[in-house]
């Protein structure tokens, strides 16, 4: 036998009580429902086995864009005057607060404005040049 501080029965005879059992039977079947329609609409999972290819035939993974500018490599005995990230669009003076955020594995250098513009960059905007 439950204690008396958990009597629900005096809630349960309650008009609100039976007012609030009704929201909730129908708060729960509304979900229900919506839960049911989604289900059927997902379709589920398919998976698929990879077709082997024909003997001679290559597969194309990646197609490269045109879009894409294509950076030339700078070279070892170059001057580092202007800095810019591998993964970016802007380059930096040597002396500016962005060219000290760049991660040394990201690092391009450039000797001049001129290398750095033909190589697809833009001058950063928080940087003024010397």
């Amino acid at each position: 036998m439950l204690p008396k501080s958990l009597n629900f029965s005096k809630v349960a005879a309650s008009p609100w009580g039976a007012a609030l059992a009704v929201v909730l039977v129908g708060v729960a079947a509304f979900g229900l429902g919506r839960l049911s329609v989604l289900h059927e609409q997902k379709g589920g999972m398919r998976i698929y086995a990879p077709q082997p290819a024909a003997v001679g035939e290559a597969r194309v993974l990646a197609v490269p864009t045109a879009e894409a500018p294509k950076r030339p490599v700078p070279l070892p005995n170059q001057p580092k005057n202007f800095v810019a990230s591998k993964n970016g669009t802007k380059y930096y003076a040597a002396g500016c607060s962005g060219a000290g955020r760049i991660k040394p594995e990201n690092q391009v250098w450039f000797g001049s404005i001129e290398d750095a513009e033909a190589a697809g960059y833009t001058l950063a905007a928080n940087c003024i040049l010397p």
